[in-house]
């Protein structure tokens, strides 16, 4: 995230401190809502924060959320979605492959993590790292269920039951973080073994190419 993004969004959390619980409650969707569209990251927080100050404006004259924005919170995002200008092609291509390298980073920590704790009890032998095939496969099935979850989270937060809807999800991610920590565990066929050094340096360059590229993206 750019300097000014980074900027703008603290200066909204402060903003939204002005809230009500049923204030925050409406915002807090209309965001999650937000955050699915294909507008930059920037743009998010001006709308974000006009969202703030509309309904900071509708509690300083006793109005709550419904009659502040109406009852279609949807159709009031989409309609201010609709006039704020989208991404460009080679953004809608590059958004996707920049969450997938902070992924990854964070996967390849806490792998290293973890292999650190092997090296320390012995069952890896220091500068070697194995990777395996229930490695692969379950930083997949952790990718892919990350990515659903979020669409599934964004895209129906105004839809009735999403609150249980959201639970069901959760649940369904917390099976396959299960799973897929069962395949890393079980499944110890090697597919290649990595220097504990060159592992470091993957994750540093997957972290700088995803700073570098939000950066852009912004």
């Amino acid at each position: 995230m750019s300097k000014r993004t980074r900027r703008m969004l603290e200066e909204n959390n402060r903003l939204e401190q002005g809230l009500s619980e049923e204030g925050r409650q409406a915002l807090t969707e209309l965001v999650v809502y937000l955050r699915s569209s294909g507008i930059s990251p920037y743009d998010q927080e001006l709308v974000r924060r006009d969202f703030t100050e509309m309904l900071l404006e509708g509690e300083r004259r006793g109005l709550p959320p419904r009659e502040v924005i109406g009852l279609d919170y949807q159709s009031f995002c989409d309609s201010v979605i609709a006039e704020v200008p989208g991404l460009n092609g080679r953004a809608r291509l590059l958004t996707p492959l920049r969450d997938i390298l902070l992924c990854a980073a964070v996967l390849l920590g806490i792998r290293l993590a973890f292999r650190c704790v092997d090296w320390l009890l012995g069952v890896e032998q220091w500068p070697c790292l194995t990777v395996t095939l229930g490695d692969a496969v379950s930083a997949g099935l952790i990718l892919a269920g990350a990515f659903l979850l979020f669409a599934v989270l964004a895209k129906g937060v105004f839809r009735a039951g999403w609150a249980s809807g959201r639970n069901l999800s959760c649940l369904l991610f917390a099976l396959i973080l299960g799973c897929s920590t069962a395949l890393s565990a079980f499944v110890r066929l090697p597919l290649f073994r990595l220097h504990g050094l060159a592992a470091l340096a993957a994750l540093i360059v997957l972290l700088a190419a995803y700073k570098w590229m939000d950066a852009k993206l912004d």
